[in-house]
């Protein structure tokens, strides 16, 4: 599911770098996604290592908005919740079904201040029983003078 996050963060990375440029005015845009499919290897996210690798494949609704401003500060945000199915790499593993919903949060400033926060759950079901319910909050803050701050709560 890292993936996921990830594929968003550099899509948005290259519009983001438009925010040091200054406009003749603010730059809103907005875009959804309806009945995206993604097939893609991963670990199911779990709050602990060593999980086993699968093929994940997720059919999702996505919504994301940016809003840059005249002095290059930005807002950034999106939201993508689906179903996903994952079928494990290794023969006899234990094969997942369930839903999804990421959450991603984005703002900058001109002094190079930056926040960025994410929250992604997952609840699944295996064909051998076992349950999967798992929430992430990530948080990251990166100061004008470059000092990072950040946590990861996993349940």
């Amino acid at each position: 599911m890292k993936r996921i996050v990830l594929s968003f963060v550099l899509a948005l990375a290259g519009t983001l770098s438009l925010g040091a440029v200054a406009y003749a005015g603010t730059v809103t845009e907005t875009n959804n996604i309806h009945k995206g499919t993604d097939t893609f290897q991963d670990v199911l996210t779990a709050c602990v290592g060593g999980a086993p690798t699968h093929t994940i494949t997720i059919t999702y609704n996505a919504v994301e908005h940016i809003t840059i401003l005249e002095n290059g500060s930005f807002h950034a945000t999106f939201t993508q919740t689906g179903k996903f199915t994952a079928i494990p790499i290794v023969l006899g593993g234990e094969s997942f079904a369930g839903s999804f919903t990421l959450w991603g949060g984005f703002n900058g400033n001109i002094n190079g201040a930056n926040t960025s926060t994410f929250t992604f759950s997952v609840r699944g079901k295996g064909d051998q029983g076992t349950r999967l319910n798992t929430s992430i909050v990530d948080h990251v803050t990166v100061t004008p003078n470059g000092l990072v701050h950040e946590f990861s709560h996993c349940r």
